[in-house]
């Protein structure tokens, strides 16, 4: 028998309970629970293990959400030693970084990066970033929000096994500012916006997220408690 902690909700179960798609998590929450899941994946790419599934269902919270675990580790590769070409179809499709959409098999750390943004959005929108149909549809709705990759800021992107022409006609750029809620906090989309690049290794590290200005007071937070009336009274899983 395998025996884990009882925690009673993931946070795709939280947000919708919480939000009913109308609107984000209050920020508090939001921080903490942002922190948490950077300090948990910093953790593993520092042993070299790519989480490579990272999603709300993946996240586990206690009852009042002091308390954060990433779960389900099936797809998880260690990463820096010989190996043969990684795995496309990785990843739930809306949280799926665009090198493993283009069907690149060289992919590092960034792609756990990518997913932690479109958590991050999701946690400010109450609903996912992007939710494409196809991996081809998600790339051009990617695309179409954060603009197509041309030869200066991702050349390796034609090369990609799964990349067509077409894709570049989809290019425009819609600020992350317009596509959250009025209230959320510039910080937090700021650091979203940090993770989602387009290009790979344009993206920051989760070393790098943990010390952006958005996480400045986390600590005083910490001390201060997140109020029960934040998380406690919502319903949460049976």
């Amino acid at each position: 028998y395998l025996v884990f902690d009882f925690y009673q909700q993931d946070l795709a179960r939280f947000i919708d309970l919480s939000t009913g798609g109308e609107g984000g998590l209050e920020d508090s929450l939001v921080k903490h629970i942002s922190h948490g899941v950077l300090e948990g994946v910093a953790y593993l790419h520092s042993h070299k293990i790519l989480h490579r599934d990272l999603k709300p269902h993946n996240i586990l919270l206690n009852w009042d959400c002091s308390d954060i675990k990433i779960a389900d580790f099936g797809l998880a590769r260690e990463i820096g030693i010989p190996t043969g070409p990684l795995a496309v179809d990785v990843v739930t499709l809306w949280y799926r970084a665009p090198e493993a959409l283009l069907g690149s098999t060289a992919y590092g750390e960034p792609l756990d990066v990518w997913s932690i943004g479109c958590i991050i959005l999701e946690m400010l929108r109450g609903k996912a970033f992007v939710t494409g149909s196809s991996p081809e549809d998600q790339i051009c709705k990617i695309f179409a929000i954060l603009g197509a990759p041309d030869d200066t800021t991702w050349p390796e992107a034609d090369t990609l096994p799964l990349w067509r022409s077409h894709m570049r006609l989809v290019s425009r750029v819609v600020p992350l500012s317009d596509i959250v809620p009025e209230e959320a906090s510039p910080a937090a989309v700021s650091l979203a916006g940090a993770m989602l690049k387009v290009c790979p290794s344009h993206r920051i590290t989760c070393e790098e997220g943990l010390a952006a200005p958005y996480f400045q007071d986390h600590l005083q937070d910490l001390c201060s408690g997140i109020s029960s009336s934040s998380c406690g009274d919502y319903p949460t899983l049976s």
